[in-house]
């Protein structure tokens, strides 16, 4: 049991030695993730919520941008693209909504930079600067909420080929 507590003990010391920026970075990226979590129970506004404290610092916005953009790439190989090849958006928009059209489209010439490997740091810290600063990481999120659903409807399409498979093959 010593050996226990001593090992939290130790653990516990060297993160609270972590560097402030760390920290900051970390809590960002897990806020990121609670604000894809709201979106699916469509608490909507503690999705806003979220995404204006993210917007309040930088470095909190550009890891956010990074969970969510790593989430909705997922799959998809860096470089794995000609740079400079335009995407159709991937982000359904509202007939009529122009903000809306406007962060769809930066968001997704964000992701065809990622996905050509190019340095998008200047464009992202950009866009995180702008007037349609929470539009974009909204679009983000509800990307990133998009892709997680496949994923977890997917697997429920697994998980039912399997017990029909287990019911037909008499296991």
């Amino acid at each position: 049991m010593d050996d226990l507590h001593t090992g939290l003990a130790s653990r516990h010391n060297r993160r609270l030695a972590v560097p402030r920026p760390v920290e900051e970075v970390e809590r960002a990226r897990v806020e990121a993730l609670a604000a894809v979590g709201a979106l699916n129970r469509k608490d909507i506004a503690t999705l806003l919520l979220i995404a204006q404290n993210l917007l309040r610092v930088e470095t909190s916005a550009l890891a956010a941008v990074d969970v969510l953009t790593d989430i909705v790439l997922d799959g998809f190989p860096r470089g794995g693209v000609v740079r400079g090849t335009r995407l159709d958006s991937a982000f359904g928009v509202p007939p009529g909504e122009v903000v809306c059209e406007r962060a769809a489209a930066a968001a997704t010439d964000l992701l065809a930079g990622l996905v050509a490997g190019a340095d998008v740091l200047p464009a992202a810290v950009e866009l995180l600067r702008g007037e349609h600063a929470l539009d974009v990481l909204v679009v983000l999120i509800r990307a990133a909420t998009a892709r997680i659903e496949s994923f977890v409807a997917l697997d429920g399409d697994t998980g039912d080929a399997y017990y029909a498979y287990q019911r037909g093959a008499g296991v």
